[in-house]
This record gives structure tokens, C-alpha cells and sequence, in this order.
């Protein structure tokens, strides 16, 4: 039987692993060489026939977990407990090879088991085990020099059996890289190819391969021009869902900086992808080329400009041999002047054409105007400050195959508003309330409807505290705004917001922690000519304790936190939920002990959850 279930060859590997394990953990193998000290000596003085010193660590460990979940839903009440036990060891190996090139080597063992075990009062038991072996290998040959190289491979074996299932459900991943890189004496020219290899092997099926290869360079000719491309080869079989996909990409891109403002940058971009399923049953293709180039320049802090070009082509076939080409290009301009510290000029243009769609202008102009204005009384400390602005901009847009979507508009737009600060020293911390109105207008010629004046008023008064002798922090901030159509057509309805935001802090004696806030909003909206209106209230409150010492228990920690919100609607049924949130931590030694208790309630049901957790390597 057992011969049946596990393969010999991997019985003897387990087998194996499993004693040097072993071994390594009872002290057995206990061989740890001076590695930095043998790397410090004269290679003149190395024997060739003197094996090369070996570091090895080991990693051996395991944990125990129980997890019980408790649910109430409608009176009705459902236990799922779950136990799991898991050991692990990790053995990792590192040495060098001096000759004929000096090479590091490394390499890595691994071995988990684990048992699960659940029970549901709502189902009948399970019980879940599972055999886990990992490896890995790596050399890198002349890692310093202009020429290295690196090759590296990792596997993964997992058995699993779960449920009522006699059989194992077996999957393996592989995982094969190969890197080549150079550069050249003065570092103007280098680059590199990579190959990278995925297996996957699952039971009853054959290896799904993911093959990449990735090819790139990087010249500089001489400052400051760079030519970078990149070429990569993607193919991927899926014989479980007869799928081949296969995939190509190549860029070129030139930049250069000829001067601090000027920037330049080109790029050629080719790409293909075919796909094929079930035997030529479902096929398709698509093929892209592109060519971009950008180019920017700030010759002096007022004026800014910026221009990108690009030209396009794709060709796509579907799966009943209909092909579409795709051809455009698209020119982008793009401009800013300052003309003064307040007022600043902003243009661009934008041209695209397709042989589907064809020919599209849109252009954009505006002139911006901030004026501020800052007035400092001597009203008991008062702020008072106002400022006006003004946009102006004109959008025009041509479509040569469709001319009757073609637009041409022009806005207008005044902003204007003012406010009033006032900060005092009260109780050991700082007050700070503000009030400030703002108003805004704007008139476009494309739109037919009435314009909205909206007056926005906002008002704020706060109160921060930080004490460092009483190691406290506080702060209160009630908030209050408003929002009104004070023109003619009051289509815009009017909102109220109200806000109110408590918060503390408290370091308190023996490594404890202590801090809550609570967060209340209200808002009303109502529409005089509809004669509509909501309103909500939403509530939020928490606490936070921290103990780092608990019971005076060195190496542990205590955290509590408890959560309370609340959203309540004009028209709906008012919605709460709570959380209860305990944390225990325990480090004696290497062995870390952690338990948590979790208790939920929203929308009818009610969550406990129990967990224990404890972990040791060795």
C-alpha cells in the first residue's frame, strides 16, 4: 500500500532528507568552517585538490495552530473549529569554487509536513495532510567582472490528500534561469540576455512551459545620448487547455539632454501576438508597430513647451480569418507662459487621424488670472485675507467625418472669496478658528443652460494639545460648511455638512498605551424646486490599548482595540457594527506563542473567533 500511494525514488529522497534533518537537529552534523576566513587567505596558498570550506545553516522548526469560528445568523448558531500541526527544516549551503574562475555557489533543502484536522457543527469532520519538498541550486561565475554569469533552479513538490479523497493530489513547479550580462571597459556599451523556463506539473496532466527570453543593450555614443533596446520572446503551452500562445515584443528608444532645460526622446515599439486553442479550432493574432518621439523645453522659468508625435499601426485576426488594420497618427502640442507672478497663458493642440475615424483638431486656449490679497489687523490677532481670479478659454474642435460633432466654445469664469483666522493660546494648547466664503461664476457659449452661482461658507475651530510632561496628546475639531445656489434658476440644491472629530492620546506607566477618537458627520441636502430632500448621520468610534509589559510578563505584548460605527439614512433602517479586537504575544527564547480573540457584529450576524498559535525552530 504504501509502495503504491508514494513512488520508491521519492520515498528515498523524503527518506533521506528527513535523516540529514535529523541528524543536523540532534548535533550530529555539526561542520561550520571559518568561510570568511578561508576567503581572507592568499589563493597561492590554496591547495587545488583542498575541498573549498562550506557554510551551511540550518532551519528546523514547527508550529501549532487552532482556529475556532463562531457564527450567529436569524438565532442560529454554527461552530467550525480547525487544528493544524506543521514541521519544517531548511537546509542552505554556501561555498565558492576558486578555479578556473572564481564562482560562488548555493544551495538549499527543504522539507514541510503538515496535519490538518476540522470540525463543523453544521458538517461532518475532515482531516488534510500534506508533504512539501523544496531544492534550489545557483552559481554565479565572476560575479565582479564585466562578464557574469548566473544560472539557478528551483523546484517544488507537494502532496496533498484532503477530504474523503484515498488519492494524493501531487504538483510540481520548476523553475530554470539563465544570465548572461556585459560591459564594456569605459561603460558605454552594455547589456545582457536571460532565459527563464516555468514547468508546472500537475497529476493526470501533462507540464504546462512558460519560456521567456529577454535580450537588451544600452550604448551611449557620447554624452548625454542613450540607445537602449530590448527584445523579448514569450511562449507558453498549456496542454490542459490545449492552449499555445506565443508572443513578441522589440523596443528601441533613443534620449538625450542637450542642454538643463531640453529633453529629448524617441521610441520604436514592434509587437506580435498569436494564440492558438484546441487544435486550430480558435486562432487569433494581432500585430502592432509604433513610433513615438517627445520633446520638452524650459529655456527660462516663464515659458514651458512640450510636443509629442506618434504613428501607429495594428493588424488583428480573429478567429474566422476577418483581419482589421488600424492605421493613425496623433501630434500633440503643448505650451505654458507666466506672465506675471498672478497671471499665466496655457495653450495646445492636439491633431489625430485614422483611416477608421479620421481627422480630429482640438485646440485649447486660456488665460489665468489669481490675484490675492492678505490685510493683517490688529483686531485682537485676526487674519484677514480675499482674493479674485478669473479664467478665460476658448475650446474648439474639428471633426472632418463627422462635421456635425464639431464644437466651438468659449467660458468664462470669476472666482472670488475671503476669510477670517484667528489663533490663541487656551488651557496649555492652541485654539485656531477659521470662517471663509468663497464664489464662483463661469458662462460657457457651448451650454444652453443657466449657469448656478454657488456660495461656498466654511467654518472651523480646533484645539490641539501636546503635553510632554504629561505625555498626552489632544485635539477637538468641530467643522461646519454650507453650500447654496444664490443666483436665479436654484437648480443647484443646497447641502450642509457637520462635522465634529475628538481624538486623544496617553502614555501611561509599566509600557502601556492608551487612545480613542470618536468622529461624528451629518449631512443635509434638500432642492427647493423639487421639494426633495436627505439627510444622514454617521458615527464612528475607537479605542486603542497597548500594554508591553503585561502582568509585568517580560517579552510579551497586549494589544485591545475596539471599534464602534454607526450610518444612519433619512429613509433606510440605520446600519451598526462593532469590532472587539485582542491580541496576546509571548517570546520565550525562540519559541513565540500568540493568541487572539475576535468578536464582529454587522448586519444581523455575529462573529467569535479563537485562535491559538505557537511556533519554535531550532
Amino acid at each position: 500500500m504504501l509502495k503504491e500511494k508514494y513512488p520508491k525514488s521519492n520515498l528515498v529522497k523524503v527518506s533521506r532528507l528527513f535523516g540529514i534533518v535529523l541528524l543536523a537537529s540532534l548535533g550530529f552534523v555539526s561542520y561550520r568552517s571559518a568561510f570568511s576566513a578561508e576567503m581572507s587567505k592568499s589563493p597561492a596558498n590554496i591547495s587545488p585538490f583542498r575541498v573549498a570550506p562550506i557554510r551551511l545553516s540550518i532551519d528546523t522548526g514547527g508550529f501549532v495552530n487552532y482556529l475556532m469560528l463562531r457564527s450567529t445568523y436569524a438565532n442560529t448558531s454554527q461552530i467550525n473549529q480547525t487544528a493544524t500541526l506543521s514541521i519544517f527544516s531548511n537546509l542552505q549551503a554556501r561555498s565558492y569554487i576558486w578555479q578556473p574562475w572564481f564562482s560562488t555557489i548555493q544551495g538549499g533543502l527543504g522539507l514541510t509536513i503538515s496535519n490538518s484536522h476540522s470540525n463543523s457543527s453544521a458538517s461532518s469532520s475532515s482531516k488534510s495532510t500534506g508533504i512539501s519538498t523544496r531544492g534550489s541550486a545557483s552559481i554565479k561565475l565572476i560575479p565582479k567582472s564585466r562578464f557574469p554569469f548566473e544560472a539557478s533552479i528551483n523546484t517544488n513538490i507537494a502532496r496533498q490528500r484532503s477530504g474523503f479523497s484515498s488519492s494524493d493530489t501531487i504538483t510540481q513547479f520548476t523553475m530554470i534561469t539563465l544570465s548572461q550580462r556585459f560591459a564594456a571597459r569605459d561603460g558605454r556599451l552594455r547589456g545582457g540576455f536571460s532565459l527563464t523556463r516555468d514547468i508546472a506539473r500537475e497529476q493526470q496532466f501533462s507540464p504546462s512551459t512558460n519560456d521567456v527570453f529577454a535580450l537588451e543593450f544600452a550604448h551611449v555614443p557620447f554624452l548625454p545620448h542613450t540607445v537602449t533596446a530590448s527584445a523579448t520572446v514569450q511562449r507558453r503551452l498549456q496542454p490542459r487547455f490545449n492552449s499555445r500562445t506565443v508572443a513578441n515584443d522589440f523596443k528601441l528608444n533613443y534620449s538625450a539632454r542637450p542642454t538643463q532645460y531640453t529633453a529629448i526622446n524617441s521610441l520604436i515599439n514592434a509587437s506580435s501576438n498569436n494564440s492558438r486553442q484546441a487544435d486550430k479550432v480558435s486562432e487569433g493574432s494581432a500585430k502592432q508597430l509604433s513610433v513615438l518621439g517627445n520633446w520638452s523645453s524650459s529655456t527660462n522659468q516663464a515659458l514651458s513647451l512640450s510636443a509629442s508625435a506618434r504613428a501607429f499601426t495594428l493588424s488583428s485576426t480573429g478567429a474566422v480569418k476577418s483581419t482589421t488594420i488600424l492605421n493613425g497618427t496623433n501630434l500633440n502640442l503643448n505650451g505654458r507662459y507666466v506672465i506675471s507672478q498672478t497671471v499665466r497663458a496655457t495653450g495646445s493642440i492636439n491633431v489625430s487621424d485614422t483611416n477608421i475615424a479620421g481627422q480630429t483638431i482640438f485646440t485649447n486656449v486660456s488665460l489665468a488670472s489669481n490675484k490675492g490679497f492678505s490685510d493683517i489687523t490688529d483686531m485682537s490677532g485676526f487674519v484677514y485675507k480675499r482674493f479674485i481670479g478669473a479664467n478665460l478659454s476658448n475650446q474648439n474642435q474639428i471633426n472632418s467625418s463627422a462635421p456635425e460633432q464639431s464644437r466651438n466654445a468659449l467660458s468664462l469664469g470669476a472666482t472670488a472669496g475671503h476669510s477670517l483666522t484667528k489663533q490663541k493660546a487656551l488651557f496649555d494648547g492652541r485654539l485656531v478658528a477659521n470662517i471663509n466664503q468663497t464664489i464662483s461664476k463661469s458662462i460657457s457659449t457651448q451650454s444652453t443652460n443657466k449657469n448656478p452661482l454657488p456660495l461656498l461658507t466654511h467654518g472651523s475651530i480646533g484645539w490641539n494639545f501636546s503635553g510632554i510632561k504629561t505625555r498626552t496628546e489632544a485635539t477637538a475639531r468641530l467643522t461646519a460648511s454650507d453650500t447654496r445656489d444664490i443666483g436665479n434658476d436654484h437648480t443647484t440644491p443646497t447641502t450642509q455638512i457637520y462635522g465634529l472629530l475628538i481624538k486623544r492620546t496617553d502614555t501611561l506607566p509599566h509600557f502601556q498605551t492608551l487612545n480613542g477618537s470618536i468622529d461624528l458627520q451629518a449631512v443635509n441636502r434638500s432642492a427647493s424646486i423639487t421639494m426633495s430632500g436627505s439627510s444622514s448621520v454617521s458615527s464612528r468610534a475607537m479605542i486603542n490599548y497597548t500594554n508591553g509589559r503585561p502582568f509585568n510578563i517580560r517579552n510579551s505584548t497586549f494589544t485591545s482595540s475596539f471599534k464602534m460605527s454607526r450610518n444612519q439614512q433619512f429613509t433606510t433602517v440605520s446600519e451598526n457594527t462593532f469590532g472587539w479586537d485582542n491580541n496576546f504575544i509571548y517570546i520565550l527564547g525562540a519559541l513565540e506563542l500568540k493568541l487572539r480573540f475576535n468578536a464582529e457584529k454587522f448586519s444581523g450576524n455575529t462573529i467569535t473567533t479563537l485562535q491559538f498559535n505557537a511556533r519554535r525552530p531550532f
